[in-house]
């Protein structure tokens, strides 16, 4: 192919050409990344039901049609996710395709720069960033706040199924429990060991009843057990497997009975004792998924509020005020990531235009596998920074900025040298 340089290769007539080029390169780019954004989805989607909806498949209570909203509401969810790498393997697959049938050679050729090629691309990044910027900070945030309260709905509507008869059941984080046998709401043979840490297994309480009788407190998404003609032994220091020095008190109840083991335990006896057991623990609730639940606007007004609260605490109160830093250090890492993620579509677009020139391969394979090695490289960065949101003196919320300004750097830079060549 010839190539003539130093003509002026279009006269003003030339705009519909290219016009017709933006188009092309436009709808290529665009319905690659919407396959690969699909693809990705799917496989993040999957993975979440999976995780979510296990345990209430084992108890049977998973409709088709609850089964669909949880897809639908999950969906939002991991797009922060797909959309980045979607179009980073769109971009790769799309340019490498064309780099490999000498089209880029041809447009070079024609006069068009590197850069004016780059257009069509920096419209598809500019969509994704606004849909992805919608989703992280307004809809995901909502759209996990209706999937766990969807969940929770359903495992208070028949929490007796997790509680089967003669097996140990494991469900509660931080307890074991076994029942001897259950009819209806009544329970008898009743045991709970309380565990000192999931991780350690050892236990720290141990609970055993004659009978009892349970309940649903939706207000706190909680199984309350009224347990009756009790008798609870805390473990103290020098037992075996033990290495809590400190004995907790046995759980309030009423017409209790103390005693004392031989062993150094406390030992009481109770007529009547509740137990309070979690069922957010089921949907795998905690605090980092409480903070997920927030919206952008939301997490903006609790950083205020921390910080005019922060302002009232006395300096002498260290370890109060170092608390406080780092709830609000956790938040401002949140407020942050939402948008980087969002923003980071562009600078993985800028960074592989550039690398699909040098790979020049048809074969979407290898193009994927270059899209997703440098994904995952991105999210081993913001996963690295997300952990050190405990030390707010290291601005761990600045610092998730870093990834994208690196990759923007890289992509600009090695633009800049395909365009001279």
């Amino acid at each position: 192919m010839l190539c003539f340089t130093g003509v002026r290769a279009f006269p003003q007539s030339s705009f519909p050409t290219l016009r017709i080029l933006d188009r092309y390169i436009f709808g290529s780019v665009f319905g690659t990344t919407f396959g690969a954004v699909a693809l990705l989805a799917s496989v993040l989607v999957a993975g979440n039901m999976l995780k979510d909806l296990l345990s209430l498949a084992t108890a049977g209570q998973l409709p088709g049609i609850v089964t669909l909203k949880l897809i639908l509401l999950v969906l939002p969810i991991v797009v922060s996710y797909a959309l980045p790498m979607g179009f980073l393997a769109g971009v790769l697959i799309s340019f490498g395709r064309m780099s490999a049938d000498q089209e880029i050679t041809a447009m070079k050729c024609a006069g068009i720069s590197v850069w004016r090629i780059a257009v069509p691309l920096l419209v598809v990044g500019l969509i994704g960033t606004f849909l992805g910027g919608f989703s992280n900070c307004f809809l995901a945030p909502r759209a996990q706040s209706a999937k766990r309260d969807m969940l929770l709905n359903l495992i208070s509507q028949d929490p007796a199924s997790y509680l089967e008869k003669r097996e140990v059941i494991d469900k509660f984080k931080g307890y074991r429990i076994f029942v001897g046998e259950r009819e209806g709401d009544t329970l008898s043979d009743f045991w709970v060991w309380e565990l000192e840490s999931e991780a350690s297994g050892r236990v720290r309480r141990l609970l055993r009843a004659r009978t009892g009788v349970f309940r649903v407190d939706y207000d706190h998404a909680a199984l309350v057990l009224t347990l009756k003609d009790a008798f609870v032994e805390v473990r103290g220091k020098g037992l075996p497997g033990v290495t809590d020095t400190k004995a907790a008190p046995p759980p309030p109840g009423q017409g209790a009975t103390g005693l004392r083991g031989d062993d150094g335990s406390n030992l009481a006896e109770f007529q009547q004792i509740e137990l309070e057991l979690s069922l957010k623990g089921l949907v795998g609730e905690n605090t980092t998924m409480k903070r997920n639940s927030l919206t952008q606007d939301d997490l903006g007004a609790r950083i205020e509020e921390g910080r005019s609260k922060l302002e009232t605490i006395p300096v002498e109160n260290k370890n109060e005020r170092k608390a406080l830093a780092v709830e609000i250090s956790r938040d401002q890492v949140r407020w942050h990531r939402n948008l980087a993620m969002a923003l980071s579509v562009l600078p993985m677009g800028l960074l592989a235009l550039p690398l699909s020139f040098k790979t020049s391969r048809r074969e979407t394979y290898v193009n994927a596998g270059l899209a997703l090695g440098l994904g995952l490289i991105y999210y081993l960065f913001i996963t690295v920074f997300e952990a050190l949101q405990s030390k707010p003196q290291l601005f761990p919320h600045l610092l998730i900025w870093v990834p994208n300004l690196v990759f923007f750097a890289i992509g600009i830079r090695l633009i800049r040298r395909a365009a001279r060549h």
